[in-house]
């Protein structure tokens, strides 16, 4: 049971569940009467509880606060895609008709796609007497009970905004640090007890009912999820084709007269098969593959290119036509200043600048990678390894590489020379490697207060600055002190810097997202005042910044333009983020 009172802003209440057959009386629980798929252990992506509470966002509560709009959707769904994202699973898919639902059928949606994205059985639509018992509960501000000999478990909710708060609150925001009243300690029985209820095994057939009234003037939603058979249904939750082509939308990054491309996936399940494709498309030449071929079970792929023919915003449409069936494909193009990002297994995703010029994704790397740096003039970029190893692409030049030294300290990233003839390697004890025209201008050698986490170099290339996990900036060279007297207050470790484009200053930020400008850097984003995101590294755009999150999600302040993102549509999470 959950209860969020119906004022903004105010402290929530939440006890959690007990598995037993009696609703709770307490304002907020959850019941069960059943063997909860998820356990510490669980293998499979999204079923093991979050390592730690995720409380709904300072952009929720903003969005939220006037009701439910569609800037509120926005935001919850960006929280839920985040979370789901350190998990491992799949962005939320909401279908094109959810706001025309009801909030019952809205329930039935979500905790379909909550079970279905973890591989879980999910639900064929809305029971008609398991919607009377969750009525029952509803209209009481209770849990509903189940049917007698089945394994039940239920959910309810007061004063919910949407159920999308709900299944916010529910799946995310349930564990240690949560309103969940029974949640005390870290590894306390009432933790999760509503995301294990969703997420409950019900057997291979699961029936599910909703409900959702007034009581006093407050929203009041509960959801009773059964092994019984569903009965007769109140609605039916369609069926939504599989997708054979995929993604279903794609980015591509570049620059003007600049071609880069990306790629589409085409499978049908155990059926050989040609499939036929075509583009059309704005602001530029636009060609795809022409045709693909695969054997049963098999797969093949089809590359779509975008040539811009000036700086901007471009879209087109892919057309597939697959053993007569045709699917499309949405995709979106900007051409001039972006960035890439960089995964630990090396691949490198472009959006802008000069666009894709490789990566080390093919390269049997010793050591993950960790960090990247640009070009000067765009038109290439570096990649290094934990080991020191360093991979060119473009007109990056390789200029050595400290791999060879068997330095047992891990490298965590580079900063690349003003002129792009060399650059510097950081690692965690703060010594630096400098190679090419990259001097060497002193390093802390081990004597750093904290963990280093990234390096940024001065303007004219003549020094350069550390960073520490602590917030701690140590300048060499001619690289200018800007750190206050007193130390930073922080509520996660910093993960990275970047100095500003007209060397005046720098930033730093933390996991969090917390940003903190030094010199003429302005900071945008105020601190405790962003999504709840893992954030990996920091950019200087032409003005402001760009931060980058381990599933690969772009956020600009300041001027910044976002030029694309593909959350999740990696083998391994982002590390690092570099911009031209």
């Amino acid at each position: 049971m959950l209860f969020i009172p119906a004022r903004p802003n105010m402290d929530r209440q939440r006890r959690g569940g007990r598995r037993a057959t009696l609703a709770l009386l307490a304002a907020v629980s959850a019941s069960f009467v059943l063997s909860p798929a998820v356990t510490a252990g669980a293998e499979t992506a999204g079923l093991a509880n979050p390592p730690e509470n995720i409380p709904r966002t300072a952009a929720i509560e903003q969005a939220c606060a006037g009701g439910s709009g569609s800037s509120c959707q926005e935001a919850v769904v960006e929280s839920i895609d985040e979370a789901r994202a350190a998990e491992g699973v799949a962005p939320l898919d909401l279908p094109a008709n959810y706001g025309s639902l009801t909030v019952p059928e809205q329930l039935l949606v979500l905790a379909n796609r909550e079970r279905v994205d973890r591989g879980l059985p999910g639900f064929s639509g809305l029971s008609s007497t398991l919607d009377t018992l969750a009525l029952q509960g509803a209209s009481t501000n209770n849990d509903p009970n189940g049917p007698a000999n089945t394994s039940w478990g239920s959910n309810w909710a007061g004063g919910e905004a949407t159920a999308l708060l709900a299944d916010y609150d529910w799946m995310y925001d349930d564990g240690y640090g949560s309103p969940n009243m029974d949640c005390t300690t870290p590894h306390g029985n009432g933790c999760w007890d509503h995301r294990a209820n969703i997420l409950g095994d019900y057997g291979t057939d699961p029936s599910m009912g909703a409900a959702a009234t007034k009581v006093d003037g407050v929203t009041s939603m509960s959801e009773l999820f059964s092994s019984g058979t569903p009965g007769h249904l109140d609605y039916t939750l369609p069926k939504a084709a599989q997708s054979l082509v995929t993604p279903t939308a794609v980015q591509i990054g570049t620059a003007p007269s600049i071609a880069n491309s990306a790629m589409l996936t085409v499978s049908d399940a155990g059926k050989a098969f040609q499939a036929l494709a075509q583009v059309e498309g704005d602001k530029g030449s636009w060609s795809v593959t022409p045709s693909c071929r695969a054997s049963a079970w098999g797969k093949c792929h089809l590359f779509v290119t975008f040539l811009p023919a000036q700086q901007g915003e471009a879209t087109a449409m892919v057309t597939v036509n697959l053993s007569g069936r045709i699917e499309q494909v949405d995709v979106n193009a900007y051409a001039g200043h972006g960035y890439w990002e960089a995964t630990g297994n090396g691949d490198v995703l472009a959006y802008g600048g000069d666009g894709y010029r490789g990566s080390a994704a093919r390269v049997r790397l010793a050591k993950p990678v960790v960090g990247m740096a640009p070009m000067p003039d765009g038109g290439g970029y570096w990649e290094v390894a934990a080991d020191g190893g360093v991979f060119s692409y473009g007109d990056a030049r390789f200029y050595g590489s400290a791999a060879l030294g068997r330095v047992s300290t891990p490298f965590v990233g580079m900063a690349a020379a003003s002129d792009g003839q060399g650059y510097w390697l950081a690692n965690a004890n703060g010594s630096i490697y400098s190679f090419g025209r990259a001097h060497y201008y002193g390093s802390l050698g081990g004597h750093a207060g904290d963990r280093v986490v990234g390096i940024a170099a001065t303007l004219d290339g003549a020094g350069y600055w550390v960073v520490a996990s602590n917030g701690e900036v140590y300048p060499f060279g001619d690289a200018k002190d800007f750190a206050p007297d007193q130390p930073l207050d922080l509520s996660s470790p910093v993960v990275g810097m970047a100095r500003t484009r007209d060397g005046g200053g720098y930033w730093v930020v933390t996991k969090a997202g917390q940003v903190y400008g030094f010199g003429d850097a302005r900071a945008y984003v105020e601190a405790d005042n962003f999504p709840s995101a893992e954030i990996v590294g920091i950019a200087a755009a032409t003005t402001g910044y760009y931060l980058v999150t381990s599933a690969g999600q772009v956020y600009c302040f300041g001027g910044a333009t976002v030029a694309g993102a593909s959350p999740v549509l990696h083998d391994s999470k982002v590390v690092a983020i570099a911009a031209v």
